[in-house]
């Protein structure tokens, strides 16, 4: 914090990622693939937001879904502070490249911490009609208990999907910021916390279950600012992207020496829905 009240992550970022690679060399193989690679290995979540700041150029702000076995991962590009001189911000401003890790909403290592995250009205609300065909906990225990397996089913695959759509509800909610109204001799006034994420240009949904929806849309829905919560900062008209053939670590990778082209390769192969 080099100016007070300003976070300046880039630094911190960069002596990270060389602890990173000083010692994930030492793993069983990976010194191999350094000599052959470089040191352009990176984590995957840094992979990602790498990428999700070479696509928001131009002033797109982005927000990135990664949606894994054990974590929902939510990458937010953009200043987000507040919209009108009326609104006050409450706290430090946040990064502009903001990410937030969910350990307890995971479709499958935490899919019993994300049956805890969330309610039975909630669960049967977005299983619809399948609900009374389901036993809900047992699901949710046996995802846990079987983290290799893989929905065929229709039941088995809704419930997936209905997963998915708790996963991405929580996970925005705890990202974005909020509005407060607090009462003074004045008048109401607002104060805002976090980052007013609302005139996002793109949402773009990855991971597994997202690329291999048959209605990504449904999902990705759930980030959306919703008029019974108006004070969530959510995303009001975003576009929906869909990393259906898994490029966004690629490309985040790529970006470090060819930016311009990954960029175009996003572009080109993240599928509008």
């Amino acid at each position: 914090m080099p100016v007070v009240n300003k976070i300046n992550v880039l630094p911190v970022k960069e002596v990270i990622r060389e602890v990173f690679m000083t010692n994930i060399i030492k793993a069983k193989g990976m010194e191999s693939i350094q000599k052959i690679v470089g040191n352009i290995i990176m984590p995957t979540p840094t992979a990602v937001m790498k990428a999700a700041e070479i696509f928001s150029q131009d002033e797109n702000d982005t927000i990135v879904i990664d949606i894994g076995g054990a974590t929902t991962d939510i990458h937010s590009i953009g200043a987000g502070l507040p919209k009108t001189n009326d609104i006050q911000l409450k706290g430090m401003e946040e990064p502009y490249s903001k990410r937030t890790v969910e350990g307890d909403l995971g479709m499958r290592y935490s899919a019993l911490a994300l049956y805890e995250a969330t309610s039975l009205n909630k669960i049967r609300e977005y299983l619809g009609s399948k609900d009374s065909k389901i036993n809900i906990r047992e699901n949710f225990e046996f995802r846990h208990e079987k983290p290799d397996f893989v929905a065929e089913t229709e039941d088995d695959i809704t419930f997936d999907e209905m997963m998915a759509m708790l996963c991405t509800e929580i996970a925005i909610d705890r990202h974005v910021g909020t509005l407060e109204s607090i009462f003074s001799p004045m008048g109401t006034l607002f104060v805002q916390s976090g980052k007013d994420l609302t005139d996002v240009k793109f949402v773009i949904g990855t991971g597994g279950i997202i690329n291999n929806s048959r209605n990504p849309k449904k999902i990705l829905d759930l980030t959306l600012y919703n008029e019974d919560n108006p004070l969530a900062l959510k995303p009001k008209y975003p576009k929906f992207l869909v990393d259906k053939t898994y490029i966004m670590s690629a490309m985040g990778l790529f970006a470090n020496d060819y930016p311009d082209i990954a960029y175009k390769i996003m572009k080109k192969y993240l599928v509008e829905v």
